[in-house]
């Protein structure tokens, strides 16, 4: 995992294939948050990552792979698609 995903963290232009999309992360932690209410389970950083999905999504980011997180926090704004 970290051979592919440390290129994409620092910005190289690996040519790889967006494998988990900033929408799709948004879909599972929505998920995830939904099963620990269920079970009075405490996750409260799910919803600050939620958040952030959806800020990036919101700016036309929700299509790029999750790790543009990083560049969505160095920036101050989601990558564009």
């Amino acid at each position: 995992m970290m051979p592919f995903r440390v290129p994409l963290l620092v910005g190289a232009d690996t040519g790889c294939v967006v494998n988990s999309q900033v929408d799709l992360m948004a879909k599972d932690v929505s998920l995830a948050i939904n099963a620990a209410h269920g079970v009075k389970a405490p996750i409260p950083l799910g919803a600050v990552a939620l958040q952030v999905y959806n800020m990036i999504s919101t700016q036309g980011g929700g299509g790029k792979d999750f790790s543009s997180v990083f560049e969505f926090f160095n920036k101050g704004s989601a990558p564009k698609q």
